[in-house]
């Protein structure tokens, strides 16, 4: 459940179960860039949001995890349009390292788990009315104790509506600083996207993605989708 409440043009509330705005994780592709894989938060939480006609908009957040059953963890936000074609943000936590645990399997209760801050910095760009740009990056601010290094991860989309109906989407994304687990250290391709009608998008998509700390030197990735809007 999630609660907003305006309280004037400028100020709102916003409570429950909610993600908090910590990244952008903007993408024509059909998989998720590393950056939301890694740093995703969906918690029980309370925002506070200013919101300036959409060129400025600034939130502060408490929140809880899994992890503790007080409101310990905070977030602030921030989101600016400079113009029409540009649009950029920069966020700070102060935890990055639950999730980031999280994502490789480890438990952070059975784990030297320590809360560790993270900062993200993202941009939107749209340059002409048929092309976007997108990137983002997104690390921790100190050593994650479990692994004794200090995390990093980003991705770059580019996408360009070749016409009404196709649309052909890049990526190049990466990851670094993960310590003994293994991981994906770099990952690219591109995906194509069909609209049949204005409910259905058929989409493939292929990945190279290579690896730090496994024996295999890298994986060919597909993926296929079928959406359907109504």
């Amino acid at each position: 459940a999630q609660f907003d409440i305006k309280l004037n043009d400028y100020l709102s509330l916003t409570v429950g179960k909610v993600y908090i705005p910590f990244g952008r994780f903007s993408t024509d592709m059909i998989t998720d860039p590393f950056t939301e894989d890694f740093a995703e938060i969906c918690e029980t939480a309370a925002g506070l949001t200013c919101n300036l006609d959409d060129t400025l908009i600034f939130s502060a957040w408490l929140y809880q995890t899994d992890l503790e059953e007080e409101f310990n963890n905070f977030a602030l936000t921030s989101e600016f349009r400079t113009a029409d074609w540009l649009t950029f943000g920069v966020a700070f936590v102060s935890d990055i390292a639950a999730g980031m645990l999280q994502y490789f399997d480890i438990n952070p209760n059975n784990a030297n788990y320590d809360q560790t801050a993270g900062i993200n910095v993202w941009f939107e760009l749209t340059p002409a009315e048929k092309f976007r740009f997108y990137g983002e990056f997104i690390g921790a601010l100190d050593n994650i104790a479990t692994i004794d290094e200090t995390p990093r991860v980003w991705s770059f989309d580019a996408s360009y509506d070749a016409t009404d109906a196709i649309t052909v989407a890049a990526r190049y994304e990466g990851s670094s600083s993960f310590g003994y687990i293994p991981y994906v250290s770099s990952r690219f391709g591109g995906a194509v996207k069909y609209a049949y009608n204005d409910f259905v998008t058929f989409g493939v998509e292929y990945m190279f993605a290579e690896y730090e700390n496994m024996q295999e030197d890298g994986s060919h990735e597909f993926a296929g989708s079928v959406a359907i809007e109504f």
